[in-house]
């Protein structure tokens, strides 16, 4: 704390500090354009910061110009002291010494656009969401840093880290996590192949953010998680209508600050600027903007509106016992059939009469312990929930049960005509030896992860489990269609992937009846998944849509995880590697499953 004279000192040698030597005015040549900086506040001074200070220059006017010439400067002030140029607008003290006749303003060149560049839009990644609105600028970006003079980015950076990092990963394992944090303290959410600015906009929303820049040439959106704050941030529309948000922009985004009296006078302020998109009063309205991008097609965006996904109202319960086809879509982890199979489960789906049957044989956990178990079974029936709401026949309210088989009580769950079966052995065990793989190949008994003291003792009792699974959801159906991944499938592909489509093979081909009416489809994985996208165009588009739904239940549950980017360059593809007895029709009545 300082006092009378003492205080004045210090502040009068607050306003002489450098951070580099004092230049002489003549040092730089100077165009006077007052233009290029805002209007200036009075006897405020913006403590620390300093950049370059000029000792000879008094006036706003040429304090303004060695502003507007030096990158690094965002803001300027100015007294009888000299002039300082400032790199953030930080630490903001009013109610200085008259005599000194300070003046603050900051620069325009930070943002060059008008209002006549905002553009108003809206995007909806399903018939069963509303249109997300949103506003963009192009060649802007809400990532700091542009640095328009160097060879490389920040934000060219980030995008060649981010797919860097998603490049070591792999499918089966917990993601790597991508979501960084900015130079200025907020979070950054990367969705890789996003295919439009709309897609990322509600991508964003999606996941509770919304402030977003997309890059169309890389297909990167990042989204900002900025401060919350109990003090509303008032952003524009290209419609002149603004919104509230609870948040704070960080300091890379000021382009100023004046007084105002309310939040409506401070919003009026920054309709006085063009280069102002955003207001937010506090002991003063502080303006900000998007910094300039390298590229004019990078876009700035905000997103203005909730995500709201709306189903069909009053649709019925789907009743199993009146289906007459049965079709089980059976592999190893929760979002296998996502990725490989959504051609042949949507026309599956889609058909009132078929009850559908997901089953997955481990806990898909990836040695991260029970929680990322439960975070990726909330993702597939998130995805399975979408489906559902886009067909539009059922009620989806999941219907959470179990089942008793074989001496294993097995968790199941139902959403709409869609029934899922979670085996939850684990993948690797704690020991990284006592999985999957230990069980199917008859090395040691294995105990699923929701029931640890009632072991699988052996591969043959684990298929009969399976086996059971396909009797209960069969029984009284003739007309049943089984799909699974191909055990014969070349490399490369995953482990538990084969021994899952061996485990189907076996138990419908060692049934004298089933292996000669059920028609069979082993699928391609991992084989064929940068190969041609080749589903119909619906599928292709609802398949995106199911994948943000299974992204934002898994970030809902893990902030940590942003799974949309962990295989969204993959979607699109199913390929079918082989089948068997296709075109049978149905089994007889009488061909019943011996197995059983």
């Amino acid at each position: 704390m300082c006092l009378g004279s003492t205080c004045a000192m210090l502040q009068k040698l607050a306003l002489l500090s450098l951070v580099r030597p004092v230049l002489a005015a003549c040092d730089i040549g100077i165009t006077v354009k007052p233009s290029q900086c805002l209007s200036w506040e009075e006897n405020v001074d913006y403590f620390g910061n300093d950049v370059a200070k000029f000792a000879s220059i008094t006036t706003p006017e040429e304090c303004c110009d060695l502003c507007a010439v030096n990158p690094a400067c965002k803001l300027y002030v100015v007294s009888i002291f000299g002039c300082s140029l400032k790199s953030a607008a930080l630490n903001r003290r009013p109610d200085q010494d008259l005599s000194w006749n300070v003046r603050a303003a900051f620069r325009t060149a930070s943002f060059e656009a008008t209002r006549s560049g905002l553009d108003d839009d809206a995007y909806s990644p399903d018939i069963r969401v509303d249109p997300v609105a949103f506003t963009t600028t192009s060649g802007f970006q809400w990532y700091p840093g542009g640095d328009l003079e160097s060879t490389e980015s920040e934000l060219e950076a980030l995008i060649k880290t981010v797919n860097a990092t998603m490049a070591t990963n792999k499918h089966g394992f917990k993601p790597v996590e991508i979501i960084t944090a900015a130079a200025d303290g907020s979070l950054v959410m990367p969705f890789s192949s996003v295919e439009s600015v709309g897609e990322c906009a509600a991508l964003v929303k999606s996941h509770d953010h919304t402030f977003f820049t997309y890059v169309p040439t890389s297909g990167m959106c990042l989204g900002h998680q900025f401060q919350s704050s109990e003090i509303d941030l008032y952003v524009e529309t290209a419609s002149g209508d603004t919104v509230a948000l609870p948040l704070v922009l960080p300091n890379d985004f000021v382009v100023g600050s004046t007084s105002a009296s309310d939040d409506d006078d401070c919003v009026a302020q920054c309709n006085a600027f063009d280069n102002c998109v955003a207001a937010q009063l506090t002991d003063q309205c502080t303006l900000y903007a998007p910094i300039r991008a390298r590229s004019s097609s990078i876009v700035a965006g905000w997103v203005t509106s909730d995500f709201d996904a709306n189903p069909v109202a009053n649709l019925p319960t789907f009743e199993a016992q009146e289906a007459t086809k049965v079709a089980f879509y059976v592999v190893a982890h929760e979002d296998d059939h996502e990725l490989f199979m959504s051609n042949n489960y949507h026309v599956s789906i889609g058909d009132s009469d078929t009850k559908v049957v997901f089953v997955y044989t481990t806990a898909g956990d990836a040695s991260s312990g029970d929680a990322w178990r439960q975070a990726r079974e909330l993702g597939t029936l998130a995805a399975t929930t979408a489906w559902v709401d886009h067909v539009g026949l059922f009620d989806s309210e999941p219907i959470y049960d179990s089942a008793t088989i074989n001496g294993h009580t097995i968790a199941h769950v139902t959403v709409g005509n869609c029934v899922h079966y979670f085996m939850r052995v684990p993948e690797y065990g704690p020991d990284g030896a006592s999985g999957f793989i230990q069980l199917v190949n008859n090395q040691k008994p294995v105990a699923p992860m929701d029931d640890t003291a009632n072991y699988y003792q052996n591969r043959d009792d684990f298929k009969a489990t399976l086996a059971g699974i396909f009797v209960t959801e069969a029984d009284g159906i003739s007309n049943i269609d089984m799909n699974a991944q191909d055990p014969l499938g070349e490399q490369p592909d995953h482990d538990m992937h084969l021994a899952t489509g061996a485990l189907v093979y076996d138990i419908v081909n060692e049934d004298a009846k089933w292996k000669i009416c059920v028609p069979q489809k082993y699928f391609y994985d991992y084989q064929t998944w940068f190969n041609a996208v080749n589903v119909i165009p619906e599928v292709e588009t609802l398949q995106r849509y199911a994948w943000l739904r299974l992204s934002q239940a898994i970030h809902a549950f893990d902030q940590t995880v942003l799974f949309w980017s962990e295989h969204s360059i993959n979607l699109g593809r199913t390929y079918i590697r082989r089948e068997i007895n296709g075109g049978v029709g149905s089994c007889r009545e009488d061909a019943v499953f011996e197995s059983s």
